[in-house]
């Protein structure tokens, strides 16, 4: 599973750590999809859509190291 980052207080490994309220959690435990955008090489944006899911206040997605997207986040973790 891959950490998708939110807006909140920034912690020491200067990722993005975000208390969820009730109404977020209730959302985040049904089925749901994002629209991921990450950065090529080049500079230019690649978007996918993800199925999300909760674990605690962490919200995450899964991918496989073949697909862009993987290639992308390795050396830009930015998403």
């Amino acid at each position: 599973m891959f950490l998708l980052p939110a807006h909140g207080t920034s912690d020491h490994d200067g990722g993005v750590s975000v208390t969820l309220n009730d109404s977020a959690r209730r959302l985040l435990d049904g089925r749901n999809f994002a629209m991921v955008a990450t950065l090529r090489p080049d500079g230019q944006p690649h978007s996918s859509v993800v199925w999300i899911d909760r674990e605690g206040d962490t919200v995450v997605f899964s991918l496989t190291a073949d697909k862009q997207k993987a290639r992308n986040l390795a050396p830009d973790p930015r998403v």
